[in-house]
């Protein structure tokens, strides 16, 4: 009979473990890996109701205006059949999110980066254990990044303009891309963020996600469409 010595059982142990991950692109990602996320869903009135009345009248109307200003040309560009992210969503998408950053907090701008597709600031990676104790290790690149200095303080994933994003690869992209840029956050500062967010946008679909923390534990996932 063969008896496992110490160092033969941790090197079976370390192969066990190896064995049991799998490494997945970010945006190749199953139901399984949201469903292992323990993702709260909410609808976006419920958030808006608690959230918006702290915006003032004007600071809301400017915002309205520029999404209503958005979503005509996104429109139009679904109407000429015009689809492609990169093409047609995305540098609408940049100038978007710089301009609603301006008008909401004003006082900060200047001193913000917005990058768009940079290979370094906007890359991420995490890992995740699924139900049945294998893990997911996760890579991929967002498609916009808000820099406070040198710290990411915000996210934002373009899809085509034909994409619904109820997909499991779609729900889970920027959850998991959430997850990875707030782990980013307290790996570059040391603490972890009480509220990361992002967005994911086809032009004319939406979905936010935010990953609350509470005393360095995570305890909620919300997204919500």
């Amino acid at each position: 009979m063969l008896v496992e010595s110490p160092a033969i059982a941790e090197i079976l142990s370390l192969l066990r473990q190896t064995n049991a991950r799998t490494a997945k692109n970010g945006s190749k990602l199953s139901l399984s890996v949201y469903n292992a996320l323990n993702v709260v869903s909410s609808t976006l009135s419920m958030v808006a109701e608690e959230e918006i009345s702290s915006i003032d009248t004007q600071t809301l109307s400017q915002c309205s205006d520029l999404l209503r200003r958005y979503a005509d040309v996104m429109r139009d560009h679904k109407m000429n059949n015009q689809l492609h992210e990169v093409t047609y969503v995305q540098p609408h998408s940049y100038q978007l999110i710089k301009d609603l950053f301006e008008v909401m907090i004003p006082q900060y701008y200047d001193r913000l980066q917005f990058i768009w597709k940079e290979k370094v600031l906007t890359n991420y990676g995490t890992s995740i254990k699924l139900s049945d104790e294998k893990w997911v290790d996760v890579k991929g690149e967002t498609d916009i990044s808000v820099y406070y200095r040198d710290v990411c303080i915000f996210v934002w994933e373009d899809k085509n303009l034909s994409n619904t994003l109820n997909t499991p690869e779609e729900m889970c992209q920027i959850v998991v891309e959430v997850k990875g840029f707030a782990e980013k956050f307290k790996s570059t500062i040391g603490v972890e963020a009480q509220q990361f967010s992002g967005v994911e946008t086809s032009g004319l679909v939406w979905t936010f996600c935010s990953r609350y923390f509470n005393e360095g534990t995570t305890f909620a996932f919300d997204h919500n469409n």
